[in-house]
């Protein structure tokens, strides 16, 4: 997983981390979290080169918007309805959130 964190005010990437989650960063209101595969194209433009590593704010919004990942996040209950629907479903013996999370992710499918 590839985590990215952006300054939404200003418009920027703030960092960019292959090895794991930043706690700080993610806590921290001023930024805003997005978790990709690590195969998200991170390349970017500098003069005529294209490098790994210089994707630019607004490409990245592009890029996540349009991934299944994006669709999917967007698609899910929240935390605390997925908790209540496991609940229920072990009270109850029903299978409603794997149901609607296996629902997310055929409407949602990997590109």
């Amino acid at each position: 997983m590839i985590y990215l964190y952006t300054n939404e005010t200003e418009k920027r990437i703030v960092r960019i981390s292959k090895g794991g989650r930043s706690q700080e960063l993610s806590s921290d209101s001023t930024y805003k979290e997005y978790i990709v595969q690590d195969d998200f194209d991170l390349s970017g433009t500098v003069g005529s080169e294209k490098l790994d590593g210089y994707i630019t704010y607004d490409d990245l919004i592009s890029r996540y918007n349009s991934s299944h990942t994006a669709k999917r996040t967007a698609a899910y209950p929240s935390i605390a309805e997925q908790m209540d629907m496991q609940y229920w479903d072990s009270v109850n013996g029903t299978s409603t959130w794997k149901d609607a999370i296996a629902k997310v992710k055929s409407d949602n499918p990997k590109s």
